[in-house]
């Protein structure tokens, strides 16, 4: 038996028309969300006190005010600009 191309293209257009009225692609989705949020090495919010400090930036030569969010007064979790932004390198500062 031969498959002309209008049959072709009106099954394939059935199949993808059904899919997507169906539940089945959402509920996977959704499941998959579920699934990768509880991963064990997936990185949780570090607790303790939060301060932020004022600093200057001195990864390029620019300068900028920056302000940086600790944890304890230890570890740098978050860099944010001051009135004028911050650049690339400053916004990456914390992953050094």
């Amino acid at each position: 038996m031969k498959v002309g191309r209008r049959a072709f293209i009106g099954f394939v257009a059935g199949a993808v028309g059904g899919t997507l009225l169906s539940p089945l692609p959402w509920k996977l989705a959704d499941d998959i969300a579920i699934w990768t949020q509880n991963w064990s090495w997936r990185p949780s919010p570090e607790r303790g006190h939060r301060a932020a400090k004022k600093t200057i930036c001195t990864l390029c030569g620019g300068g900028c005010p920056i302000e940086v969010d600790f944890i304890d007064g230890k570890r740098a979790i978050y860099a944010r600009g001051g009135d004028w932004g911050i650049c690339s390198l400053g916004a990456s500062a914390v992953q050094y």
